[in-house]
């Protein structure tokens, strides 16, 4: 998720993307929690409100969301949110832009490393290219 985090951020740099907050933090998409950050970032000022945010996962883009929506926000208009996985319920609840990782090639890599290691071979580092998903919940910057 680290590495997840720095790719967006280093790529949104690279696309010219001159302000772009970071925030992370540890928790269960259950706990709560990024609702209570959701709403922190939903209240500032529109000038200092971020214009999109990228999510762990789709479970907490959508906590977003509703956060958004109780606040009176429209998605994408307000805010344009994005989330990881492509999780059944991000097409399910919204239109949800998120990213896909190529799960079949991740579970045949992690059975090759795995048999590798039974047999006394070291195990090695890959680093998967997800494939972006747009939907309905991502607006260009001013509309």
């Amino acid at each position: 998720s680290v590495l997840r985090a720095k790719g967006f951020v280093e790529r949104g740099k690279e696309l010219g993307f001159e302000k772009i907050y970071e925030r992370s933090f540890n928790m269960s998409e259950f706990t709560g929690v990024p609702m209570e950050h959701a709403y922190e970032l939903l209240n500032l000022p529109k000038n200092e409100r971020p214009t999109a945010v990228f999510c762990y996962n789709d479970a907490t883009a959508l906590q977003f969301y509703m956060t958004a929506k109780r606040m009176g926000l429209s998605v994408p208009e307000d805010i344009s949110i994005i989330g990881f996985d492509d999780a059944p319920i991000g097409d399910f609840r919204m239109k949800l832009s998120t990213f896909i990782h190529p799960k079949e090639e991740v579970g045949k890599k992690a059975v090759e490393i795995l048999l590798n290691m039974v047999e006394g071979k070291e195990g090695e580092t890959y680093i998967f290219k997800p494939e972006f998903v747009m939907r309905s919940s991502v607006n260009h910057p001013g509309g």
